[in-house]
């Protein structure tokens, strides 16, 4: 087996335990209940938000307290910044294809989104989407906007570079 593999795999098993963990000092009060109770919904009317985070396997009920996973606490923390500081997305506008530093600096935008992970998706796609278009003057003297990305695979690649705690560049 390569070293790469290795590597791999052992960072896929610290990536899938994280949200696994449990967060001790995490009550439901952290969470925000309204987005829970509309996911149960989705799931099973008339479900409670406990029971769906149960069946979502992000809490366990201990028979005093629920104790909350790091995961509910990434998908429905009320104050996403106080459980996982770096729960955010930067959106950068380059002028040009490539982006540069010091003198050469060409970034002409620069934004940022925190929230849990459930608001973070749309967010942030409403941080991207303005830069999908740009505004062409026609013949005849029109003004339309045109489409430069198609927008369900540019949602669908911020996603997927959010699920890879990565970054992409359109």
């Amino acid at each position: 087996i390569s070293s790469e593999a290795i590597s791999f795999s052992r960072n896929e098993i610290t990536s899938r335990e994280y949200d696994r963990n449990f967060v001790e000092n995490a009550e439901i009060n952290d969470l925000d209940i309204s987005l829970v109770e509309n996911v149960a919904e989705y799931i099973s009317k008339g479900m409670s938000p406990e029971k769906c985070l149960q069946h979502l396997e992000i809490a366990e009920f201990d028979g005093g307290k629920l104790r909350l996973r790091k995961g509910a606490l990434l998908l429905f923390a009320k104050e996403p910044s106080k459980w996982h500081p770096r729960l955010q997305v930067r959106i950068l506008k380059i002028d040009g294809t490539e982006l540069k530093t010091g003198e050469n600096f060409n970034v002409t935008n620069d934004e940022e989104v925190t929230d849990n992970v459930i608001n973070l998706i749309d967010s942030s796609w409403e941080l991207l989407r303005p830069h999908l278009t740009e505004t062409k003057f026609l013949k005849g003297g029109v003004f339309r906007n045109l489409i430069i990305y198609p927008e369900l695979a540019c949602k669908e690649a911020l996603i997927n570079a959010m699920g890879h705690q990565g970054s992409f560049a359109f």
